[in-house]
């Protein structure tokens, strides 16, 4: 009856009598996070989302992180089963009724289909979404960034949480110098170079390089130079504005990168990020360096290099299989990381003679990989994958790095 939780059933039940029942089911964290991304994502969603906008880019992603089959093609077998991993079998049958009735040939067929409108249950995407990108703001602003921009159109901009928050790009309302002044002040709040401002802004910098034709990224390092001077000046005079619960939050910090590194399951990245967002106490605000100095310090000493995340992962993966006869490809893909990338640290680590066993970071520091490693080959130019990618005509098998150790 839809008017019973109003109006009672005729059984007699009314729901705002009932008391609620006590339950020893506890969520494990990979439970929360869906829930915690979920809400967010549906809470932010672009209005006027186009239909295909998302499972293209759900697609570029997979293909960016190496789920590849042939040219251009999803291996969507391989991604299934990465997914069935990181979620567990019992997980996704409760979250996907297709999965729980056995019906998983065509789970992610929608990945493989361009230019038609198709129709998704929601908690897949929401559930692919999750797993490909992680992050539900990194996920939003990616979307945004290449959602096509009409007459009108608006988008829902997250809270405002201080300079952390997207940069949302409307065409209709923000001119150049506003974007670049925007932009400048977060890479100042967040502490990002030009390059890192392509890998987590990129609708905003692709639009300040068109507007602004070759001289758009040089007024923005300019704008970045002079809120930088300014900052610097103003630190000078608010030493006293300094948060009175910075040091209390700089160590509830520290206990989350401990939490997060030795956390059981399926290692996501340390991030900035992720530090401030998995702290349950923490400032209202995105903790900037004149009121939360030590905050900062403890985000910027304790996060991890892209390269140390993926050794973490590849450990993960290696642990699961460990004392079985596999391929290297069975870990490689179960990483659900860049393929070339991800086979060099597995290669390296093999010829580090590391164990895969928990605590990592405790094995990757005794074999001298820490939190700022950069990887097993500084310097080495990778194909760039996803849109980046681009066609040479010339197939080229993947050779291994000679490590000290390899035979």
């Amino acid at each position: 009856m839809t008017l019973s939780p109003w109006q009672g059933c005729y059984c007699g039940y009314r729901f705002e009598l009932a008391e609620p029942g006590e339950s020893d089911y506890v969520a494990s964290s990979t439970e929360k996070d869906i829930a915690r991304f979920a809400s967010f994502v549906l809470a932010h969603i672009p209005q006027g989302l186009v239909v295909n906008t998302l499972p293209r880019l759900l697609r570029e992603r997979a293909l960016e992180m190496g789920f590849r089959r042939g040219k251009e093609q999803v291996d969507r077998r391989s991604l299934q089963t990465a997914m069935e991993s990181h979620y567990t079998p019992t997980l996704l049958a409760q979250l996907d009724r297709a999965y729980a009735n056995g019906k998983t040939k065509r789970l992610l067929s929608f990945l493989g289909v361009t230019g038609v409108a198709i129709e998704i249950p929601l908690s897949r995407l929401l559930l692919l979404s999750n797993y490909l990108f992680q992050d539900a703001e990194t996920f939003l602003a990616k979307l945004t960034s290449i959602q096509p921009q009409v007459a009108g159109t608006t988008f829902i901009q997250p809270p405002s949480t201080g300079l952390h928050s997207a940069i949302p790009v409307n065409r209709n309302t923000d001119g150049l110098n506003t974007l670049v002044e925007r932009l400048a002040m977060t890479a100042i709040a967040e502490d990002l170079s030009i390059k890192d401002l392509w890998r987590q802004h990129y609708g905003a910098m692709k639009r300040i390089t068109v507007a602004g034709s070759k001289n758009g990224i040089e007024i923005l390092k300019k704008a970045i130079d002079r809120h930088s001077s300014k900052s610097a000046q103003k630190r000078g005079r608010s030493s006293a504005k300094v948060h009175s619960r910075d040091a209390d939050w700089a160590e509830e910090i520290k206990k989350t990168a401990t939490r997060l590194f030795n956390e059981a399951g399926r290692p996501t990245r340390v991030s900035f990020a992720s530090l401030v967002k998995n702290t349950e106490m923490r400032p209202v605000t995105w903790p900037d360096a004149i009121s939360f100095p030590q905050t900062r310090a403890a985000c910027k000493t304790l996060q991890e290099s892209q390269w140390h995340f993926y050794a973490r992962r590849v450990m993960w993966a290696m642990a699961r299989h460990h004392g079985e006869a596999v391929a290297r490809t069975v870990i490689t893909e179960a990483t659900g990381l860049e393929h070339h990338r991800v086979t060099d640290v597995y290669n390296y680590l093999i010829a580090s003679a590391i164990v895969p066993i928990a605590p990592f970071t405790t094995q990757l520091a005794a074999n001298g990989i820490t939190r700022d490693w950069l990887g097993p080959c500084p310097g080495k130019t990778y194909q760039k994958v996803g849109r980046g990618y681009q066609k040479t005509g010339v197939r080229i098998s993947y050779t291994s790095p000679v490590f000290a150790g390899m035979a």
